[in-house]
């Protein structure tokens, strides 16, 4: 399978570094903004081909699927792209920012009949099935309630340089926050009904948020910051 990678950042190269260790697949190509970075980027991994233009990934026809590691606000564009070229994909999480975004991959997914995937690793460690095996089988009890923390402290120098200083990334809510939905999601069947919310705003990004919500008659709360240091 030949890999493509729209974005060089980071979480680009874990994925990277992680795909070398894989039989049957290639890092066949790579995207970013500029070409130095690119060339940069191919280079250390042996990459094939490095493309300063995004579009070139969905473009190329010799790509299976796609790994998504842009700012979180250009996922949905990339990966409707990606889809509509019958591309399979994996995004890194949050896969999208609104319910309308998530419903339109879906459709479009089915619709070309490819695989669609958030990469969210976190449910495939060991530690995490062996909980959720503890919970289904009822080893440790029943649920009375749910409570996720995941917040610290960024310094500000790499916040006003990364991504998360965008308001329209959605801040702590969507970079940390996401590792306690998903995991509230796991343990419930209906839909949490949001109760109480209390939000840090900083020049309108999400800094620290605490949500309360009830589903199947439990409370869950999901807390998630930037701004302080909190137990995880």
């Amino acid at each position: 399978m030949k890999w493509g990678i729209i974005g060089a950042g980071r979480i680009a190269h874990r994925f990277s570094q992680s795909l070398l260790k894989f039989n049957g697949c290639e890092l066949y190509a790579v995207a970013c903004r500029t070409q130095e970075k690119v060339d940069a980027f191919a280079k250390n991994y042996h990459v094939n081909v490095a493309y300063a233009d995004y579009e070139a990934i969905v473009k190329d026809k010799n790509i299976d699927a796609v790994y998504i590691a842009v700012p979180h606000q250009y996922h949905f564009t990339w990966i409707m792209r990606c889809l509509k070229a019958k591309k399979a994909v994996l995004c890194e999480k949050p896969a999208c920012l609104t319910v309308s975004e998530m419903q339109q991959v879906i459709q479009c997914a089915k619709e070309n009949h490819v695989l669609f995937m958030e990469a969210m690793k976190e449910r495939f460690q060991p530690v995490y099935q062996t909980i959720l095996d503890c919970i289904n089988h009822g080893t440790i009890g029943k649920i009375t309630g749910i409570d996720s923390c995941y917040s610290g402290l960024v310094p500000e120098d790499f916040f006003l340089q990364s991504y998360l200083s965008d308001p329209s990334s959605m801040g702590c809510l969507s970079d940390v926050g996401i590792y306690g939905i998903a995991w509230i999601e796991q343990f419930v069947k209906d839909v949490p009904v949001l109760k109480h919310v209390y939000a840090n705003v900083k020049d309108s990004v999400y800094m620290y948020v605490r949500a309360e919500m009830e589903a199947d008659s439990i409370d869950c709360v999901v807390t998630s910051g930037i701004d302080r240091n909190l137990e995880k």
